[in-house]
C-alpha cells in the first residue's frame, strides 16, 4: 500500500513538473521561430537588387546587388528627397507644402516627419535605387565601355540614368541574374557570346536586305566571317574553362580520397584495432560504460559519401 502511494505521489510530481515546463518550452519555441521567420521574411530581405517586392534592404531575386543599411539608418540624398516629395504630392499636396516649409527651417525634424508621412514612397525609391546601383556595378565590371558615364547621371538626370541601365539590362538580362557560382572568367566569356550573337544577327539582317548593293554585301560577308570565326574560338575557350573547373574538382576529390586512404591505414593498424575492440567489449559488458553509438566502431563505412563534393570544397579549391 505504501509503495502504491509513493508511485502515485511520484506521478503527481512528474505531471506538475511537465506542466511547469510547457510554457517555458513554448516561449523558447516562439522566440526562435520569431527570430528566424518574422524578421527574415519581412524586414531583412536578403538577396540581390532584382527584387520587385517590398523588403527594406533590396533583395529577392538573385543577381548582383548590395546588402546595406536598414531603412531607418539609410541617409536620403537631396535628389531622393525631391522624388519622394513628388510622389507624395500626387495624392497629398497639402502635406507636401507643410514638409517643404519644415525642410527650410529644421532639416532633422523634416526628415523625421518625412519618414512618417512618406514611408511607402521612401521605401519604394530607396529599394529601386539599390537595385539600379547593383545593376550598374555589374555593368561597370563586365561592360565598362557601355556603362561609361551612367553613374554621373544619377543626381543630374535620374530618369536618363535609369533608362540607360534599363537598356543594358534588356541586353544582358540573362547574365545579370545568373547564380553567383559562375566564375568571373566564365561570365566574361558569356558576355562576349551575347555581344557576338547580337552582332551576327544585325549583320545577317543587313546582308539579306533586298536593297543592298553587291559591294556592300561582300563587305558584310567579310564581317560575318570574322564574327563566326570568333564564335568558334569562343566555343574552344568555354571548353577550356569548363575542363579547368573539372580538374579543380578532381583535385578536391583526390585530396578526399587520399585522406580516406590514410584513415583506412590507421584502422588497419593491429595496435589501433586492439584498442578499439577492447573499448567496444567494455561498452558491451560493463553497464557503467554503456552508451548510445551509431555503430560498433567509429570509422565511416559509407566511403561513397566522400565523392559528393560540396560547393564550399569546390570554391576552396579555386
Amino acid at each position: 500500500m505504501e509503495t502504491s502511494n509513493r508511485i502515485t505521489l511520484y506521478k503527481v510530481i512528474l505531471v506538475v513538473l511537465v506542466m511547469l515546463n510547457i510554457p517555458f518550452a513554448i516561449a523558447q519555441s516562439s522566440g526562435r521561430s520569431g527570430s528566424r521567420g518574422g524578421m527574415s521574411s519581412g524586414m531583412r530581405g536578403e538577396g540581390g537588387p532584382g527584387s520587385r517586392g517590398g523588403d527594406m534592404r533590396g533583395g529577392g531575386r538573385s543577381g548582383p546587388g548590395r546588402r546595406g543599411m536598414t531603412y531607418q539608418d539609410e541617409e536620403l540624398s537631396e535628389s531622393q528627397i525631391d522624388r519622394v516629395l513628388k510622389q507624395l504630392g500626387t495624392y497629398n499636396p497639402n502635406q507636401v507644402k507643410q514638409l517643404e516649409e519644415l525642410r527650410k527651417t529644421d532639416k532633422e525634424q523634416f526628415l523625421n516627419e518625412l519618414k512618417i508621412y512618406a514611408f511607402p514612397q521612401i521605401l519604394n525609391i530607396t529599394r529601386e535605387d539599390r537595385e539600379y546601383a547593383g545593376y550598374l556595378e555589374w555593368f561597370e565590371k563586365y561592360v565598362p565601355d557601355e556603362a561609361a558615364g551612367i553613374r554621373d547621371l544619377k543626381e543630374e538626370n535620374n530618369n536618363l540614368y535609369k533608362k540607360r541601365i534599363d537598356t543594358l539590362l534588356d541586353k544582358y538580362r540573362s547574365l545579370v541574374f545568373q547564380p553567383p557560382s559562375v566564375s568571373e572568367e566564365k561570365m566574361r566569356l558569356n558576355v562576349r557570346d551575347v555581344q557576338l550573337s547580337i552582332k551576327q544577327r544585325e549583320l545577317s539582317m543587313q546582308y539579306w536586305n533586298p536593297t543592298i548593293t553587291q559591294e556592300k554585301k561582300e563587305s558584310l560577308l567579310s564581317d560575318i566571317e570574322e564574327v563566326v570565326s570568333e564564335q568558334y574560338d569562343q566555343g574552344i575557350k568555354h571548353m577550356k574553362v569548363d575542363l579547368e573547373e573539372i580538374i579543380k574538382r578532381i583535385e578536391v576529390l583526390q585530396a578526399s580520397v587520399d585522406q580516406q586512404i590514410e584513415e583506412v591505414k590507421k584502422w588497419e593498424n593491429p595496435e589501433f584495432k586492439k584498442k578499439e575492440t577492447d573499448n567496444q567489449i567494455r561498452i558491451i559488458t560493463e553497464p557503467t560504460h554503456r552508451t548510445f553509438r551509431r555503430g560498433p566502431f567509429g570509422f565511416n563505412r559509407s566511403i561513397p559519401q566522400m565523392f559528393q563534393i560540396s560547393d564550399q570544397d569546390s570554391n576552396s579549391a579555386q
